[in-house]
């Protein structure tokens, strides 16, 4: 299909200015420091009271994260919590004559977080009163360059987990490597020349033997029989 077809792309929504839509993938610390902007003020505009959270499908999960983490920056947040269901139509052209245009619709959840400095309806099945201030850390100028650099807590995590994958592979190529090596050999090599080297010399130097016959063994005792005199009977 990716051969014959190509998805047709849709113009972007112009979103409100206090909403954040939350992809996957994105690290939280932008969120984080554009939510922060947002309610305090911090672009040279007004302060907003109150900013709108929205993740959908596998992204819900990061916008209860970025709400959980804006709640211990700023003080005095009321919460309301909505989830919903919408429609999302994908659209594919065809590359090649004969083909039809594809539509693909599925039905995926939206999570969407309201924060609000002013108060919300208690009553709201979905609302969280503020957390005690006890709990706030405020959003330094120092965690604003954390995020920055790190994407906080995703772009540690990512690091972790790269820097993890490096020592492992590279254990595995320390063990992998062969034993020893060439050193080794040689070395080795030299110990056994070294060892025959020792035997010689306790062996003594060879014997010259300056041509003359060797009176050993076998040979010599045949000779030495046919040196000795013959002895003549007795008369």
């Amino acid at each position: 299909m990716a051969d014959k077809y190509r998805r047709i792309d849709k113009p972007q929504e112009q979103l409100p200015s206090n909403e954040l839509r939350v992809k996957r993938g994105v690290g939280i610390g932008r969120y984080l420091k554009r939510a922060h902007d947002l309610l305090t003020g911090q672009e040279g505009s007004a302060p907003n009271d109150t900013i709108v959270i929205k993740g959908v499908s596998n992204a819900v999960e990061q916008a209860v994260k970025l709400a959980e983490l804006i709640k211990h920056r700023i003080k005095g947040l009321h919460q309301i919590n909505r989830i919903s269901h919408i429609t999302i139509v994908d659209e594919y052209e065809p590359l090649e004559e004969g083909l039809d245009e594809l539509r693909f619709t599925r039905i995926v959840t939206m999570l969407e977080i309201q924060l609000s400095k002013q108060q919300l309806d208690a009553n709201d099945i979905g609302y969280q009163a503020p957390i005690s201030e006890s709990e706030v850390q405020e959003y330094s100028d120092r965690q604003k360059m954390l995020d920055d650099d790190e994407d906080n807590e995703e772009g540690g995590k990512r690091q972790r987990r790269n820097n993890n994958r490096q020592r492992r592979r590279g254990g595995q190529n320390n063990r992998g490597g062969p034993r020893g090596g060439a050193d080794n050999q040689n070395t080795r090599g030299g110990g056994e020349s070294r060892g025959r080297g020792e035997r010689n010399n306790r062996r003594g130097p060879p014997r010259e033997n300056n041509g003359a016959p060797n009176n050993n063994q076998e040979g010599g005792a045949v000779e030495n029989r046919e040196r000795r005199p013959k002895r003549e009977p007795n008369q």
